[in-house]
Formats: structure tokens, C-alpha cells, sequence
């Protein structure tokens, strides 16, 4: 506990330094270690003390209280605690001291709970008072940590004729539990040099006391400032490394792989700050991933009042911001639910399923494919020649040629995964021939250096047809993927009787293909749930992990979150997983959201469904950096344009026009990317070259850059739209123009409030610049309300809309554009409710 904000580590010590005398070695720490798994605990104090005099003082030791606090802690599935020993109760009554210490080690067995005694400490939060034994002060209400006090104090610490007494009190205390198994580890000094006491020579000696003793504990004392003479004495004399940070992750992960170095155990004894922005989403997955142990400050909100923030006084309450540490109100409810919530679940993740993989196992498995595959970069893939996955799957429609040519091109694209739903239907019918039909499959992927990830159910059925295996129907013109089926059939999924044959299926697919290293991942269940199932299969859904399982398959298990993270299916799924998998056609913001919930499971992520283009945001240039950050393995939907018409919009009616803006796929039926620029941002997301990814060019900005156009709300001559045009009378003005309507969030910069509104904006091109647009897409950005018409130098570029509350992106026809002067000219009008209207084009 501090009050100062960390800082970055400010030295550099070889983790080859040479070990203090009597100092475990790096081997002997990590083996001690191994076993103890991931700890996490809290920085402990009961709530009726105002310090640790008080939580152990004959006065008011309240074991009651604290096994009811430490009863909270192991519902958490905290194991460890961190305890400062008051130096004042010893001086007092050493024997005392000992027999209470050790009842409250019974307390912590009890709940499982290891004990990291602290001997001494440098830190208080209001004048400095001499600890003294008996009945404390109460706390000034609002002041942060008011009773606090240091042990032994300034004058002992500083005078060296008082360590003798020092030196009996860390030999004696120590000798008492030298052996005892509920200690975990001694903290042998808290903060040394907190308020500029001259500790540094306390603390060598404290090391060289206990070294003396020759605890079976390992000995320890935190990093927790950028006193670089402090953390090398502590970083040369720790059998463990632990350090303190309250910063943001960043922060913390730079700690993390500055501490990692010395190739011992790493600790963070303290940390949590939530108004600083130490939070338990962001911080805590981290250092499970890394196995850092992990000490929050604190666990029950009492008289310390460490859930106001450092330096908080009487005179700023009542407090309203975020509290800073804690956990638990006084009557022991949780200051945040889901904090609580996502506590349990990280801390008891170690509790695996039969023939789950641990964490570790995952991590490691993906590290390893990592080295062969930069990053995985997939496709959900049918080929164009198939209305479904029966069509692509059955002896009499697969179709070995396009396969093979299709996944020529998503090789050239960087592509080096890809994900197949399989059919049960198929397998019922005909069994042998479609696992030859997969395996023939597997190899062409192998062929071209593509990884596969086999789907077994789904419950997708788009128009609500029955899977039957021979001819399929023609897809609908115009109807995205208007021949899926689900696989099984849905009402097979609620009649007990089938059970049995879809275990088989499974079974025999899992069994077959189990051991083949081209399979990357087993995705065991498409989007359960969907086409109205809901939970209603929840128990056989969970059971395909467990049949899977019985397979034992070198390949991880998974399926996909894929709508609400927090309802019990989804929950269930990313429990039971191996690795985390999950689908996001969000913008850029929900995407962050869906990837946070998923890497608080500290397993490998992959996006298994992505890539919504009408959305404006769900964008390769917009997700590839998002999903680099993370590391997250990627399927976008889909390859090829085709009998699937997964390039129409969700929801397309019959007879509706190709879109200007394809929903899904990168590739058109002739081998040629819908968007050229989309082919180098695979290629180089794929390869792990993470340098800027390219941006297009800017002709007319949107309100982003606040562009100035010519203007008129009375009808003009007809030939307006004309580059020729003269609008030297036109008035000026900033896009937005419209009226504002704060609920919507529409804030013009010029009103506009007649019927209709003619714009026209110029901007100049280059030959070189002309030259360069040509193998470009062209798109028109455009927030309108309504009924826009917009040329491009005279040329109809765009309408048929209506109206809208946020921006759209449209693909336009480029060949208007031309060298020299251009204009971009909109009419937009008013017939009923509000208006509003701001365009700009970018060559991507």
C-alpha cells in the first residue's frame, strides 16, 4: 500500500547476478514453486481494525470476524494472503504474539489459505505516531488509512543501536514458523524508504537475520519504486521476485517482463486501482496468463478505509468516485457484482473438466503453432460451387477441382487456416465416403500450407429448411445463403432418442481424424442456440466436449460465444473450451468489449466469424490492428462469392440487386478481390508485419476534418452538378449541415432547416494522384437525412436512400474521377422529421 503512483523500473540487472549468500537458486525457487499453481489472494486486514495492532492486539483480535472475511476469500477462490506483523506486539508480549499469530494461521488453514507474513514496514498516511499496544485511535472519517502505523518506526529503523532488538524479533518470530507449511513464503520488509526513511541498511540486515534462521519458506521483499540501489539489494537477496504496481496494464505487463528476467518466481504484492485505471478485468487475466502471483489491496471495506483514494480527506466527502481498493462492503456484500463474479470464475479456471487442457497446456500448444504460422489467418470456407455444406460434402457434388483452385487463391491471399462445417446428414448417409471426401479435403489443404478447423454440429437454418441428402435446392436470387441447413436437424437435437446416433457421428469423425496434425482445432457446435433453439439442448451441447474428450484428440475443443457472453450458454461454452473462440460482426468498440470477456479466460482467442462491411467499422483495416494487439487468431466470413450469396445483406429479399457493399467474401467468381486493397492487408497481417497498415487517401474529407462547401436552399440552374458551374454567389459553410437534435447526438455546423439543400465541394487531383486511384475502390462516406442524390463531376454516383442516424460507407464508381479539378455535388432534401447531411469520398 502507497501513495504514490508507480513508476517504470529505472534499472537493469542481469538475471545471471551472482546470489546472495545463502540465497535459493533460481532452480530451487521455480521447483518449490511449480506445484503451488497460480496464487492469488489479498493484502489482509479485518474490517474492525484501524491497523494490524488492532487486528492482533488482546484488546480486539476478533477470529469470528476474520473467519467470517476469510470464509469471502475462499469463495473467491483466493489462496494466499499477505499479513503485516506488528513489531509493537512482539516488544510487548512476544509469547502472546506467537500463540495469536498461530491461531490465525489455524483460521487461514481452515479456508485453505496460505499466510506471506510482512516483518516490517515503512508506510503511514497521516503525521507519524508511535505504534503503540492496547485500544487505537478511531479513524478520521474520509481520511484514507488514518491509523495506520510503521513498524517498528522511524527511530528504531534508523538507529542502529536499537536493531539488536530487531534482529531477536525477526530470528525469534521466524524460528517459531521456520517449518510451519501454512506460511508461504516472508516478506521480510514492506516499502522500505517510504516517507524518506533511511531503511536500506535495515534491510540488508533483515535478509542476512533470516538467511540465518534458514526457513524452509523462501525469502522475499518487493520492488515497488524506482530506487534502483532499493530493488537491486532486494532483487539480489529475494529467493522469489515481487514488486508492487498500481499502474494500468500496460504498466503492469512491463513490470511483468522486467521481473521475468531473473527466471524465478514473480509475485505482484500489491495492486489495484481502480480510479488509476488498475483494474481487475485488464490487470488480473494478465498475470494469470503470465502465473504472476497475485495480491490485490484489500478484500472487506472497514476502518482502514482504503476504498476512498490516496490522500483523501474529511473535507472532500461524501466520496462518489470509484472506490480505489476492496472488495466487499462492511456487511460483506460485493462493492461490484461482476467483479466478484469474474473473480470466481478466473481463480477456480484451474478446476478443469475431465481431459480439459490446462492453461498452460493451451498457451504452450499455441505458442508452438505460432511458430509455424505467424498468425493464424482464416476463412470460413465453402467453395463457390456449393449452396450448402451437404452439397459439399456428398459423393455425388464434391467437387475436388474448385477446392483445390479456390484454396490456391486463399493461399495467395496469406491465408493459412481454414474453418468447414461438416454435415451429419452426410455421415448418415454415407459414412465412409464423406470421411474419404475430408480426407481427400485435408490433403489439398495441406497442399497449399492451410490448417483446418472442422465444425461437427450447427444450428444455423437460415430459411428453415430440412437437411436431405442428394440434389439441393437452387439458392433464391438475391437471398443470403438461402439453401443452409442445420446439422443434425433441429428436431433431432430435442428427441432423447437420437442421442445416441449424433454421439456416434462425433465419435467416429473425432476418433477418425483425431490424431491428423493437419487439423488445427475441433469447433464442436455452430452457433447453439440459434434458429429459435435457445438453451433447450443445453445438456447435449455440454456433453459434446465430453464425448470428444473420450476420443482424446491431440487437437484442442471449442465453441464459439456468439451472442450474449453472459448468459448460461455462453458462460458454458467458454468454460468448458481448450481455447477461446467467439464471433464479433461488431464495430471496432463492441469488438473490444467481446475480446475483453474472452481473454479473462487466459486462453489462446480466435475470432471464428468476422468481416461485416456495411457496417463501416467491421473492416479489415479497422480489426486487423485490434486483432494484432491481441493475438488473436482470425476467420473471416467467407472466400468466394457464390452459390451461398453470403455477399448479400442479412435479411436480402428475394430479387434484390447485388449490393454496392458486399456483407461477406473477398473473392469474386473469376479470381479477382472484390476490393483490391483488401489482398496486401491479408497478406500483411498474416505474415506479423504489424508496421502502419495502409489508409486511403482522403479526396473530400467528411466533418472529421471539417470540410467547407458551397451552399444554397433555393433551387439552382440546371446545371449545377457541372464542374463548370459558377457558385461564386452559393453562401459557405461546414459540414454538418442541419438541425441539431440532441437525442440522436446530431450537432451541426450550419444549419440548415429549409425543405432542400444543394451542395458542392472541389477538390483537385494530380495525374500521378489520378493515376494512383485506379486500382482503388472508391467509396462515398456519407451521414444523411434524406434522400440524398450525389454526383460525382456531373455524374449520378448515388441515391435510392432514405435517411440514417450514423455514417455509411458505399462503394461508387470511380471513372468520373479525373485530372485536374472535380466537384462533388448533393442534393438533399426535407419532407418530414429531421435533417442532416455531410459526404466525403476516400480512395481505398
Amino acid at each position: 500500500m502507497k501513495h504514490t503512483l508507480p513508476v517504470i523500473l529505472l534499472f537493469v540487472i542481469s538475471a545471471a547476478a551472482f546470489a546472495a549468500d545463502g540465497q535459493w537458486s533460481a532452480e530451487k525457487a521455480n521447483d518449490w514453486a511449480k506445484p503451488l499453481g497460480w496464487l492469488t489472494g489479498t493484502n489482509y486486514i479485518s474490517s474492525n481494525s484501524v491497523n494490524s495492532i488492532e487486528m492482533f492486539d488482546k484488546t480486539s483480535y476478533n477470529p469470528d470476524l476474520i473467519d467470517k472475511e476469510l470464509t469471502l476469500a475462499e469463495d473467491l477462490g483466493f489462496n494466499t494472503v499477505r499479513v503485516l506483523v506488528p513489531y509493537i506486539l512482539y516488544e510487548d508480549d512476544a509469547e502472546y504474539l506467537h500463540k495469536t499469530f498461530d491461531h490465525f494461521l489455524g483460521i487461514c488453514e481452515k479456508h485453505k489459505i496460505k499466510v506471506m507474513p510482512v516483518l516490517f514496514d515503512d508506510c503511514i498516511f497521516e503525521p507519524e505516531k508511535p505504534a503503540t499496544v492496547g485500544k487505537q485511535s478511531e479513524p478520521v472519517i474520509g481520511w484514507y488509512a488514518w491509523g495506520w502505523r510503521q513498524s517498528p518506526g522511524r527511530k528504531m529503523v534508523e538507529d542502529e543501536n536499537e536493531h539488536p532488538k530487531l534482529e531477536k524479533y525477526v530470528k525469534n518470530f521466524i524460528g517459531k514458523f521456520k517449518d510451519d507449511s501454512r506460511i508461504l513464503a516472508w516478506d521480510v520488509y514492506n516499502e522500505p524508504t517510504n516517507r524518506r526513511i533511511k531503511s536500506i541498511p535495515l534491510v540488508k540486515k533483515v535478509f542476512a537475520w533470516a538467511r540465518a534462521v534458514n526457513p524452509s519458506q523462501p525469502l522475499t521483499a518487493a520492488a515497488w519504486n524506482g530506487n534502483a540501489e532499493l530493488n537491486k539489494i532486494v532483487a539480489d537477496n529475494s529467493d522469489v521476485i515481487t514488486f508492487h504496481c498500481y499502474g494500468k496494464q500496460p504498466v503492469m505487463m512491463q513490470q511483468i517482463a522486467q521481473w521475468k528476467k531473473f527466471n524465478r518466481p514473480v509475485w505482484c504484492t500489491e495492486w489495484l486501482n481502480r480510479p488509476n485505471g488498475s483494474v481487475l478485468f485488464d490487470i488480473m487475466p494478465e498475470l494469470k496468463k503470465n502465473n504472476v502471483g497475485s495480491y490485490i489491496w484489500g478484500l472487506v471495506q472497514g476502518k482502514t478505509q482504503t476504498h476512498l483514494s490516496w490522500g483523501h480527506r474529511p473535507e472532500k466527502l461524501p466520496y462518489t468516485g470509484l472506490w480505489q481498493h476492496d472488495l466487499y462492503n462492511t456487511d460483506f456484500t460485493p462493492y461490484k457484482q461482476d467483479e466478484i463474479d469474474f473473480i470466481k470464475q478466473l481463480c477456480k479456471a484451474d478446476v478443469l473438466l475431465e481431459g480439459q487442457w490446462s492453461i498452460e497446456k493451451a498457451t504452450n500448444w499455441y505458442a508452438a503453432v505460432l511458430v509455424e504460422k505467424t498468425r493464424i489467418t482464416g476463412v470460413n470456407f465453402l467453395p463457390s460451387t456449393a449452396v450448402n455444406d451437404i452439397e459439399m460434402w456428398q459423393s455425388s457434388t464434391f467437387d475436388k477441382e474448385t477446392i483445390d483452385k479456390e484454396l490456391s487463391w486463399a493461399e495467395n491471399w496469406g491465408i493459412n487456416s481454414v474453418r468447414v462445417f461438416l454435415n451429419y446428414g452426410v455421415w448418415e448417409a454415407e459414412a465412409e465416403t464423406f470421411k474419404k471426401n475430408f480426407a481427400a479435403f485435408l490433403d489439398i489443404a495441406e497442399k497449399h500450407k492451410i490448417s483446418v478447423m472442422p465444425i461437427l454440429f450447427d444450428d444455423c437454418n437460415f430459411q428453415g429448411g430440412v437437411a436431405k441428402i442428394g440434389k439441393q435446392p437452387e439458392p433464391v436470387p438475391g437471398v443470403h445463403n438461402s439453401g443452409w441447413v442445420s446439422s443434425p436437424p433441429l428436431a433431432m437435437l430435442t428427441d432423447s432418442s437420437a442421442e445416441p446416433k449424433l454421439k456416434a457421428y462425433l465419435q467416429d469423425m473425432v476418433k477418425t481424424f483425431g490424431q491428423d496434425k493437419r487439423i488445427l482445432v475441433w469447433d464442436l457446435y455452430n452457433e447453439p442456440g440459434n434458429s429459435g433453439m435457445g438453451d433447450k439442448h443445453f445438456d447435449f451441447i455440454k456433453n459434446t466436449f465430453v464425448w470428444a474428450r473420450e476420443m482424446k484428440p491431440l487437437q484442442p475443443l471449442t465453441i464459439g460465444a456468439w451472442r450474449n457472453f453472459n448468459n448460461r450458454m455462453n458462460k458454458m461454452f467458454l468454460s468448458d473450451s481448450d481455447v477461446i473462440s467467439f464471433h464479433g460482426y461488431d464495430k471496432v468498440e463492441g469488438m473490444k468489449t467481446k475480446i475483453a470477456v474472452c481473454e479473462r479466460y487466459c486462453r489462446p482467442v480466435f475470432c471464428t466469424e468476422w468481416l461485416l462491411r456495411q457496417n463501416g467499422d467491421n473492416l479489415p483495416q479497422k480489426m486487423f490492428p485490434l486483432f494484432a494487439e491481441h493475438g488473436i487468431g482470425i476467420y473471416n466470413w467467407g472466400l468466394v462469392a457464390g452459390r451461398t450469396q453470403t455477399y448479400f445483406h442479412w435479411g436480402s429479399k428475394k430479387g434484390t440487386p447485388e449490393p454496392a457493399v458486399w456483407q461477406h467474401d473477398l473473392i469474386k467468381a473469376d479470381g479477382m478481390p472484390y476490393r483490391p486493397q483488401e489482398l496486401p492487408l491479408f497478406r500483411k497481417f498474416a505474415s506479423g508485419d504489424d508496421s502502419p497498415l495502409p489508409m486511403g487517401e482522403v479526396l473530400t474529407p467528411t466533418a472529421d476534418l471539417p470540410p467547407v462547401w458551397k451552399y444554397t436552399e433555393r433551387k439552382p440552374a440546371d446545371d449545377w452538378i457541372s464542374p463548370d458551374f459558377d457558385d461564386s454567389a452559393w453562401k459557405s459553410g461546414a459540414a454538418p449541415f442541419g438541425a441539431a437534435e440532441p437525442n440522436i447526438a446530431r450537432s451541426p455546423n450550419t444549419v440548415w432547416k429549409s425543405n432542400k439543400i444543394y451542395l458542392r465541394r472541389t477538390f483537385e487531383l494530380s495525374e500521378t494522384q489520378r493515376q494512383g486511384l485506379s486500382d482503388k475502390t472508391l467509396e462515398l462516406r456519407m451521414y444523411y437525412d434524406e434522400s440524398p442524390v450525389v454526383y460525382l463531376n456531373g455524374v449520378k454516383i448515388k441515391d435510392g436512400l432514405f435517411y440514417t442516424n450514423q455514417y455509411e460507407t458505399f462503394t461508387v464508381d470511380a471513372a468520373p474521377l479525373k485530372t485536374g479539378r472535380n466537384v462533388l455535388a448533393i442534393e438533399c432534401s426535407n419532407t418530414t422529421g429531421g435533417q442532416y447531411i455531410d459526404a466525403g469520398l476516400i480512395g481505398q
